[in-house]
């Protein structure tokens, strides 16, 4: 039997050693190697337990790990990194795909579209690397001491390079959450705060959060795992999404129930059939057309910033 869970932190990693990819290499050297990859699958085991993780499989040298929540997720891979970068002389790396969403557990092992994303980010991630998906991003909300950067988007999935801030990062045992500020960027090494400038400021009852081209794509929808969470009964679980065009905002409607734009400037009300650039302030309406559903508000207020 299985059950669908509440989303959860995904990470699959995988040790990296040329020496002990070869089963035949019967050298010294090659059955150091082989014990240091081995040590290593220990290492992973024990940062994913010290951030309240569970293994749940492994495969070939892959170990998928599911955790709580994003954070301890992040926690996990950046532990890692730090753990095996204790010792400089070790040749083995490990690499990781982290991703976030809802997933399906069968007899303790989980499966589900985060599995397959956290599974394809880690083929594209190199040695030593941690790539992670647009929904881990944006369920980290402002997570001190480390930093991200866009790495490029691929098979429909869009990725970030994640690394930590080296010496100046802390025991992540000692670290708590912080709540979600899409408008404050982290200075790796230093523990200044700076507002990126040119963006985007989206309302919605009493939530109010500013994004940036850095962010990437921002989800708007009736998920909770979206940037903009609008709980509205005719609202799509993914709905609409925000994409960048150099500097420009565009909307993207993904729901079969119609997104539009109403500008500010002239109350001219544009419908969501093709992308719509975002200009000046307006509302966006998760419906094909204004006060199309009166029984709950579906719309976000926008101003570029």
């Amino acid at each position: 039997m299985s059950t669908l869970s509440n989303s959860q932190g995904l990470m699959f990693a995988e040790v990296i050693t040329e020496a002990a990819k070869d089963p035949n290499d019967t050298s010294v050297k090659g059955w150091f190697s082989t014990q240091q990859a081995g040590a290593a699958r220990a290492t992973i085991t024990d940062a994913v337990r010290a951030a309240k993780g569970v293994v749940t499989h492994t495969i070939g040298q892959a170990v998928l790990s599911s955790f709580p929540d994003a954070v301890s997720a992040m926690k996990a891979a950046i532990d890692l990194q730090k753990r095996l970068a204790k010792d400089g002389k070790n040749p083995v790396k490990v690499r990781a795909g982290l991703a976030f969403g809802p997933v399906r557990v069968v007899a303790g092992k989980v499966s589900g579209d985060a599995v397959a994303a956290a599974g394809t980010l880690l083929e594209k991630a190199r040695p030593g690397e941690i790539l992670i998906d647009q929904a881990m991003k944006s369920a980290l909300g402002r997570f001190d001491y480390v930093t991200l950067t866009p790495h490029g988007s691929f098979d429909g999935l869009t990725a970030y390079r994640a690394r930590g801030a080296g010496a100046a990062s802390p025991d992540f045992a000692d670290t708590e959450r912080f709540e979600p500020q899409a408008d404050l960027t982290i200075v790796t090494g230093s523990p200044a705060l700076r507002k990126p400038a040119g963006g985007i400021v989206l309302r919605y009852g009493k939530s109010e959060r500013r994004f940036t081209p850095a962010d990437g794509e921002v989800t708007l929808g009736r998920a909770s795992e979206n940037d903009i969470n609008v709980p509205a009964g005719q609202v799509s679980r993914r709905h609409a999404k925000i994409i960048w065009e150099g500097k420009v905002p565009v909307l993207v409607n993904l729901s079969p129930n119609g997104s539009c734009v109403r500008f500010d400037e002239g109350g001219r009300q544009q419908p969501c059939e093709d992308p719509v650039p975002l200009t000046g302030s307006g509302l966006i309406i998760l419906a094909a057309q204004a006060g199309q559903f009166a029984s709950r508000p579906d719309a976000v207020q926008f101003r570029i910033d």
